[in-house]
Protein backbone atom coordinates (compact mmCIF):
# COMPACT_ATOMS: atom_id res chain seq x y z
CA UNK A 1 0.00 0.00 0.00
CA UNK A 2 1.49 3.26 -1.30
CA UNK A 3 1.14 5.88 1.83
CA UNK A 4 -0.30 9.11 0.77
CA UNK A 5 2.26 11.90 1.05
CA UNK A 6 0.69 14.75 -0.28
CA UNK A 7 -2.71 15.61 -0.61
CA UNK A 8 -3.37 17.41 -4.64
CA UNK A 9 -4.72 19.99 -2.91
CA UNK A 10 -2.26 21.28 -1.48
CA UNK A 11 0.71 21.65 -3.31
CA UNK A 12 3.88 19.72 -1.28
CA UNK A 13 7.34 20.66 -1.48
CA UNK A 14 9.14 18.44 -3.65
CA UNK A 15 12.15 18.05 -0.87
CA UNK A 16 9.46 17.38 1.73
CA UNK A 17 7.68 14.74 -0.30
CA UNK A 18 11.02 12.63 -0.63
CA UNK A 19 11.64 13.00 2.83
CA UNK A 20 8.52 11.87 4.12
CA UNK A 21 9.22 8.74 1.88
CA UNK A 22 12.33 8.09 3.44
CA UNK A 23 11.36 8.54 6.73
CA UNK A 24 8.94 6.27 6.20
CA UNK A 25 11.08 3.75 5.22
CA UNK A 26 13.36 4.27 8.13
CA UNK A 27 10.06 3.54 10.10
CA UNK A 28 9.54 0.46 8.53
CA UNK A 29 13.17 -0.64 9.62
CA UNK A 30 14.22 -0.45 5.66
CA UNK A 31 16.70 2.87 5.95
CA UNK A 32 17.98 3.98 2.46
CA UNK A 33 21.82 4.11 2.26
CA UNK A 34 23.72 7.00 1.47
CA UNK A 35 23.76 6.54 -2.57
CA UNK A 36 20.12 5.83 -2.64
CA UNK A 37 19.56 9.08 -0.47
CA UNK A 38 21.91 11.11 -3.13
CA UNK A 39 19.96 9.74 -6.26
CA UNK A 40 17.01 10.71 -4.66
CA UNK A 41 18.14 14.38 -4.39
CA UNK A 42 19.35 14.42 -7.93
CA UNK A 43 15.82 13.21 -9.19
CA UNK A 44 14.29 15.65 -6.48
CA UNK A 45 15.91 18.33 -8.15
CA UNK A 46 15.22 17.75 -11.68
CA UNK A 47 11.85 17.47 -10.91
CA UNK A 48 11.97 20.86 -9.17
CA UNK A 49 13.05 22.52 -12.19
CA UNK A 50 10.37 20.92 -14.27
CA UNK A 51 7.77 21.64 -11.84
CA UNK A 52 8.83 25.02 -11.37
CA UNK A 53 8.37 25.59 -14.75
CA UNK A 54 11.91 25.59 -16.17
CA UNK A 55 10.89 26.30 -20.00
CA UNK A 56 13.38 24.27 -21.10
CA UNK A 57 14.59 21.45 -18.48
CA UNK A 58 17.65 19.41 -19.07
CA UNK A 59 16.62 15.82 -19.14
CA UNK A 60 18.51 13.97 -16.51
CA UNK A 61 19.57 10.20 -17.91
CA UNK A 62 20.40 8.70 -14.51
CA UNK A 63 22.16 5.02 -15.03
CA UNK A 64 22.17 2.90 -12.06
CA UNK A 65 25.09 0.75 -11.55
CA UNK A 66 25.88 -1.39 -8.57
CA UNK A 67 26.24 -4.90 -7.40
CA UNK A 68 23.92 -7.26 -7.20
CA UNK A 69 21.72 -7.21 -4.30
CA UNK A 70 22.77 -3.40 -3.55
CA UNK A 71 19.33 -2.17 -3.55
CA UNK A 72 19.16 -0.61 -6.98
CA UNK A 73 15.92 -2.16 -7.85
CA UNK A 74 14.26 -1.74 -4.69
CA UNK A 75 15.34 2.10 -4.87
CA UNK A 76 13.46 2.39 -7.86
CA UNK A 77 10.33 0.87 -6.99
CA UNK A 78 10.16 1.34 -3.21
CA UNK A 79 11.82 5.60 -3.29
CA UNK A 80 11.55 6.76 -6.87
CA UNK A 81 8.14 5.69 -8.35
CA UNK A 82 6.11 6.50 -4.82
CA UNK A 83 7.79 10.28 -5.12
CA UNK A 84 6.90 10.34 -9.26
CA UNK A 85 3.39 9.58 -8.13
CA UNK A 86 3.37 12.11 -5.52
CA UNK A 87 4.51 15.17 -7.54
CA UNK A 88 2.14 14.07 -9.91
CA UNK A 89 -0.88 13.98 -7.82
CA UNK A 90 0.96 16.77 -5.70
CA UNK A 91 1.39 19.22 -9.45
CA UNK A 92 -0.86 17.65 -12.04
CA UNK A 93 0.08 20.75 -14.67
CA UNK A 94 3.70 19.78 -14.84
CA UNK A 95 5.00 17.51 -17.12
CA UNK A 96 6.64 15.12 -14.73
CA UNK A 97 6.72 11.99 -17.78
CA UNK A 98 9.29 9.74 -16.86
CA UNK A 99 10.71 6.50 -17.76
CA UNK A 100 11.87 3.57 -15.85
CA UNK A 101 14.40 1.23 -18.41
CA UNK A 102 16.60 -1.57 -18.42
CA UNK A 103 18.18 -4.26 -20.61
CA UNK A 104 16.21 -7.20 -19.93
CA UNK A 105 12.70 -8.06 -19.76
CA UNK A 106 13.06 -9.49 -16.57
CA UNK A 107 14.86 -6.32 -14.86
CA UNK A 108 12.51 -3.97 -16.79
CA UNK A 109 9.61 -6.00 -15.12
CA UNK A 110 10.63 -6.04 -11.62
CA UNK A 111 10.77 -1.87 -11.95
CA UNK A 112 7.39 -1.94 -13.48
CA UNK A 113 9.67 -0.18 -16.45
CA UNK A 114 10.33 -1.16 -20.42
CA UNK A 115 13.74 -2.58 -21.87
CA UNK A 116 15.62 0.26 -23.17
CA UNK A 117 15.25 -1.30 -26.74
CA UNK A 118 11.58 -1.30 -26.97
CA UNK A 119 11.56 2.35 -25.13
CA UNK A 120 13.97 3.36 -28.21
CA UNK A 121 12.36 1.63 -31.16
CA UNK A 122 16.10 -0.44 -31.53
CA UNK A 123 14.43 -3.72 -30.82
CA UNK A 124 14.95 -6.63 -33.44
CA UNK A 125 18.30 -5.54 -35.42
CA UNK A 126 20.65 -8.00 -34.89
CA UNK A 127 24.34 -8.18 -33.96
CA UNK A 128 26.82 -7.17 -36.46
CA UNK A 129 24.90 -5.63 -38.89
CA UNK A 130 24.80 -1.95 -39.67
CA UNK A 131 22.38 0.38 -37.84
CA UNK A 132 20.09 2.17 -39.74
CA UNK A 133 19.04 5.67 -38.96
CA UNK A 134 15.76 6.59 -37.90
CA UNK A 135 14.00 8.99 -40.63
CA UNK A 136 10.66 10.03 -41.75
CA UNK A 137 7.86 8.99 -40.03
CA UNK A 138 9.56 6.75 -37.31
CA UNK A 139 11.76 9.74 -36.37
CA UNK A 140 8.66 11.90 -35.29
CA UNK A 141 7.07 9.21 -33.77
CA UNK A 142 9.98 8.47 -31.33
CA UNK A 143 10.40 12.49 -30.99
CA UNK A 144 6.83 12.28 -29.65
CA UNK A 145 7.17 9.28 -27.13
CA UNK A 146 10.67 11.20 -25.98
CA UNK A 147 9.91 14.86 -26.71
CA UNK A 148 8.61 15.73 -23.00
CA UNK A 149 10.34 13.00 -20.74
CA UNK A 150 11.98 14.82 -17.72
CA UNK A 151 13.81 11.48 -16.77
CA UNK A 152 15.47 8.31 -17.45
CA UNK A 153 15.97 6.00 -15.22
CA UNK A 154 18.11 2.73 -16.56
CA UNK A 155 18.58 0.16 -13.77
CA UNK A 156 21.63 -1.86 -14.36
CA UNK A 157 23.33 0.56 -17.16
CA UNK A 158 26.07 -1.50 -17.03
CA UNK A 159 24.80 -4.17 -19.35
CA UNK A 160 23.92 -1.81 -21.86
CA UNK A 161 26.34 -0.98 -24.72
CA UNK A 162 28.16 2.67 -24.72
CA UNK A 163 26.51 2.67 -27.97
CA UNK A 164 22.94 2.64 -27.09
CA UNK A 165 23.73 4.50 -24.08
CA UNK A 166 25.01 7.44 -25.89
CA UNK A 167 21.53 7.17 -28.14
CA UNK A 168 19.94 7.59 -25.51
CA UNK A 169 21.54 10.97 -24.12
CA UNK A 170 21.71 12.12 -28.03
Amino acid sequence: MLTRYASPDVLADPNEIACAILADLQQKKTPATFEQMCGTALVVSTLTRVIESDPNPEQLNLIVQGQGGSGKSWWLTDIVVPLLTQLAAAYPQAPLRHRLLAFSNSAAANIFGDTIHHAMHAHGRSKGKKRQMVTGTSLRKLEEAWGDIALNVVDEGSFIAPKLLGDLSG
